[in-house]
């Protein structure tokens, strides 16, 4: 937070009377409130209220910080990036409410949203950064990590087919329960026997702090259905909103799939819990072990053994990519 240039504060009591207050004592919390100018102000500040104020501020100043930090996460990776490693961001995108060319008022009401998934790659080709997204509209289903499971080994699956040289993954997500959970988190361990492409970590980013790849691109894709919509079509079902997604050409550098969960089954293993998962935000991958940490690269970690590894069990063995059509 930048801090304000050096001239003085004026609150207006009434039409002729001005109260000065000098910056250096309001831009620190404690001297704002511990400070005489209070005496003079029109309106008494309770001491729940000058408590509330502190601590607001302190959560803000707080979230500000673990953004810039777990940002750090994302250009690291980035700057790192070869031949051989990609950078996936990942987001559910808000759910996308059927569109009618021409529809009554009654038709407006209780429509059913559809739900859709957007990853961003970032890979480098030739010593240059590329961008390409992949869509998943999920059909029959909650929003929840057997889906991210199934959508990460279909996006892994599809990149090391179209570039072999591929075999490190990096994933960037937020803290939706769907994404930091054990389910998750387990399974990307074994993605390489999966896909050919490890997962090498996992960060999570701060509320609003990390997927404007993903908003940028659905914000792309929902002018795109737009024009299909104005151009005389309807939208009320996956398969329509994937051919709108690739009406006229569709978008540059993007890919649509859906995803039908009633083809899905889930496996009967039973999941390994992870006490204490919620409050870590990067995980990286190593052979048989697990280094995590509360903020990135604060730290020197801790390690956490492969529970699943240990009991010769594959949490989440999940069917082929069958239920996904391309």
């Amino acid at each position: 937070m930048s801090r304000p240039e050096k001239n003085p504060l004026i609150f207006q009591q009434d039409s002729n009377n001005l109260i000065f207050i000098d910056v250096d004592e309001v831009f620190s919390c404690k001297k704002l409130y511990d400070s005489p100018f209070l005496e003079r102000l029109p309106v008494k500040i309770s001491e729940s209220s000058k408590m509330s104020s502190i601590v607001s501020r302190a959560v803000w100043k707080s979230h500000q910080l673990r953004s810039v930090r777990q940002d750090t996460a994302r250009t690291s990776v980035l700057e790192g990036l070869d031949d051989s490693s990609v950078h996936i961001t990942q987001d559910w995108a808000m759910k996308f409410l059927p569109l009618k060319y021409r529809e009554t008022q009654s038709d407006w009401f209780g429509k059913r949203s559809i739900s859709w998934h957007i990853s961003v790659v970032a890979l480098k080709k030739g010593g240059k950064l590329r961008t390409q997204a992949f869509v998943h509209i999920v059909e029959n289903c909650n929003q929840d990590g057997h889906v991210v499971v199934l959508i990460i080994e279909h996006v892994l699956h599809t990149l090391k087919n179209e570039h072999p040289e591929l075999s490190n993954a990096y994933l960037r997500q937020d803290n939706a329960a769907c994404y930091h959970s054990t389910v998750v988190l387990e399974t990307c361990s074994y993605m390489a026997r999966k896909t050919g492409i490890a997962v090498r970590r996992v960060d999570f980013s701060d509320p609003q702090g990390g997927k404007g790849a993903c908003d940028r691109k659905a914000a792309t894709i929902k002018a795109h259905v737009r024009r299909y919509v104005n151009e005389g079509h309807d939208v009320e079902t996956a398969s329509q909103f994937k051919e709108a997604m690739l009406s006229s050409g569709g978008v540059h550098g993007l890919r649509v799939a859906v995803v039908d969960a009633v083809v899905c089954e889930k496996s009967d293993e039973p999941e390994v819990r992870w006490n204490g998962v919620s409050s870590l935000n990067n995980f990286q991958y190593l052979k048989n072990q697990i280094t995590v940490w509360r903020a990135y690269n604060v730290g020197k970690g801790k390690v956490v053994k492969r529970k699943a590894q240990a009991q010769g069990k594959i949490v989440l063995q999940r069917p082929s990519t069958a239920c996904i059509k391309n």
